[in-house]
């Protein structure tokens, strides 16, 4: 397989993957976004597409009161008996739960939550009828700040409950933070824990250890991390290198599946990745990219996409928390928003329709009615955004950085053709065909900066106590 990478461009964190046959399955985080956990497919490793969501119902998931990066962490795929299983942890409300699917694009089921499993980034293995909990947790009861131990316990797939927990490794460096996203795996004699040391910023880092019994005790791996971009600076063009998740091909070669974060301009605003390697093994130990010792990322491969379907059925659409159905109605390729609460409202959804910014360059156009406040925006979060807005007779450019609003231009509005281009980390607005602003860094919008885990998403918005804005020729190009 030649390597081409990322193979999910674009706020695509914490990738889980499961082969079934010829079949490749992988899921992403979501955090507060709605529908959640995205499930992609591919048969060859290099071309994935988006052919569900697992969580679609409200009834699924509560992001009330959540922040941007709340909601929805690091879920792990499985499958076993002629069922798919996902396990994940919503941080906003409930904790650990799992849902599960006889078809992976059909509908999934509602969550069964997990109340004897504590901490966070859960994940299953299957093994002769049985089915086994690995998480992570406060080392001897402390409190999950760091310092976690990863445990494993026996669990009842129909009740969720759990048997004896027993905490099984807590890191391979000394003084190290965030054990977390384990995944156990056999390979011949030798259960092996594959899990993330260093938190999911710069010293991020994959490790493993290796037992005869899924209990343990387990070995630390000599020549931990095997698989780490920290050592290599903060201005390489690929970071924040973590959080695999080991599988084999059915030909007997394995790959890892990890997250990593390319720099633009130093900032990384399409977020965390999904990164894919080569795996060979000596002596019972895993060696990732040997000869290389990093990611390879020569190949990256293109993507052009024109979207010009914002409404519900296109699965790459998302909203915010748990929206608002009244608020979004779509008729002949004209969307109609019911204006909503802003964005730094948490206590509510906004109304809002976005997709993943999965290229550096892009063009977003749109024409715009409206009686209140609504726009364009690109959104990394509740506190960091830019839009390009109709506000009664005038046309804005407002920036929020650190939650704070300033208008980068004004100008009287003389047509409802709103554009917005990006090259290269710079954006440019304009009104129909004339420029009203250009050279706007979106540097901002990164996670260096912005803080949490989601990478900038795209899209349209309205604001304004349930006043009604239409949305038609709507486009969205990236190259």
């Amino acid at each position: 397989m030649g390597v081409q990478n990322p193979i999910i461009s674009g706020f695509a964190p914490d990738p889980s993957i499961v082969r079934v046959g010829e079949d490749y399955y992988l899921v992403n985080s979501s955090f507060s976004y709605f529908p959640s956990l995205p499930i992609y497919h591919s048969r060859d490793l290099k071309s994935w597409a988006l052919i569900a969501n697992a969580i679609t119902r409200p009834s699924q998931a509560n992001y009330a009161g959540g922040h941007t990066s709340r909601g929805q962490f690091a879920p792990t795929i499985r499958h076993d008996g002629g069922k798919f299983y996902i396990i994940c942890t919503n941080v906003s409300h409930g904790g650990n739960f799992i849902i599960s699917a006889d078809d992976p694009t059909a509908e999934w089921s509602e969550p069964l939550y997990l109340p004897d499993a504590d901490g966070i980034d859960p994940s299953l293995y299957f093994e002769n009828g049985r089915a086994y909990y690995c998480g992570t947790h406060g080392r001897d009861g402390g409190e999950l700040n760091g310092d976690n131990a990863i445990y494993v316990a026996e669990i009842d797939l129909k009740t969720g409950q759990l048997g004896k927990k027993k905490d099984i490794w807590w890191a391979a460096m000394r003084d190290a933070v965030w054990p977390e996203g384990p995944h156990i795996n056999k390979v011949g004699d030798y259960y092996y824990i594959f899990y993330a040391e260093g938190g999911t910023g710069l010293n991020h880092a994959i490790m493993t250890a290796r037992s005869r019994s899924i209990f343990g005790p387990y070995e630390n791996c000599l020549h931990n991390p095997i698989l780490t971009h920290r050592h290599l600076g903060p201005n390489f063009p690929v970071v924040n290198v973590g959080h695999g998740d080991l599988f084999e091909d059915g030909q007997g070669n394995w790959y890892l599946i990890c997250l990593a974060s390319r720099l633009f301009d130093g900032a990384d605003n399409l977020g965390r990745e999904t990164f894919i390697a080569k795996v060979t093994w000596h002596d019972g130990w895993p060696f990732v990219n040997e000869g290389l010792g990093q990611l390879d990322f020569a190949n990256v491969p293109q993507v052009n996409t024109l979207m010009t379907d914002f409404s519900l059925a296109n699965l790459e659409v998302l909203r915010l928390r748990n929206p608002i159905d009244a608020d979004y109605a779509f008729e002949n390729g004209v969307v109609r928003l019911r204006g909503g609460a802003d964005f730094a409202d948490l206590t509510t959804s906004p109304t809002f329709l976005a997709v993943r910014q999965r290229t550096i360059d892009y063009d977003l156009s749109v024409r715009v009615q409206s009686q209140s406040e609504a726009g364009l925006v690109v959104f990394q979060n509740d506190n960091f955004l830019i839009r390009l807005a109709i506000i009664g007779k005038k046309i804005k450019v407002v920036q929020r950085e650190n939650g704070v609003d300033t208008v980068l231009v004004q100008v009287a509005k003389s047509a409802d053709l709103l554009k917005l281009v990006c090259r290269g980390q710079k954006l440019a607005f304009y009104v129909a065909d004339e420029l009203i602003l250009s050279d706007v860094s979106a540097t901002f919008l990164s996670t260096r900066q912005a803080g949490g885990f989601v990478g900038t998403t795209l899209g349209i918005y309205a604001l304004g106590h349930g006043k009604v804005a239409t949305f038609s020729e709507l486009r969205f190009e990236m190259n």
